[in-house]
């Protein structure tokens, strides 16, 4: 397991909640929590899945002007995909992605 991804997710979530995004770093952390537990998902595949959030979470600090939003699209894509049959995971997905969404 990428423990780089992991200290920099916990890194993003203590910043939303100085910043009163307190909903979006609690289903961060939901989420990433669920995937760290997910036995469905091989290593691999729950690296990649929290590698791309952290990529995501690290554009929502940018000028709205400057987000990578086609990155971010296709990363929430794979996410999608990459989870789609794990119902524990994808059930906070469901409720992250349209938070995630708004600032994109």
């Amino acid at each position: 397991m990428n423990t780089g991804n992991i200290e920099n997710l916990n890194q993003t979530i203590d910043s939303l909640y100085a910043a009163s995004q307190s909903k979006l770093a609690e289903n961060i952390k939901k989420f990433s929590e669920a995937i760290l537990n997910e036995s469905n998902l091989t290593k691999d595949q729950q690296n990649e899945v929290l590698e791309s959030l952290d990529i995501i979470t690290k554009e929502l600090f940018q000028k709205p002007e400057n987000r990578r939003k086609t990155v971010v699209n296709t990363l929430m894509g794979g996410i999608s995909k990459a989870i789609e049959l794990t119902a524990n995971s994808l059930t906070v997905w469901q409720i992250l992605y349209p938070l995630l969404r708004n600032f994109f």
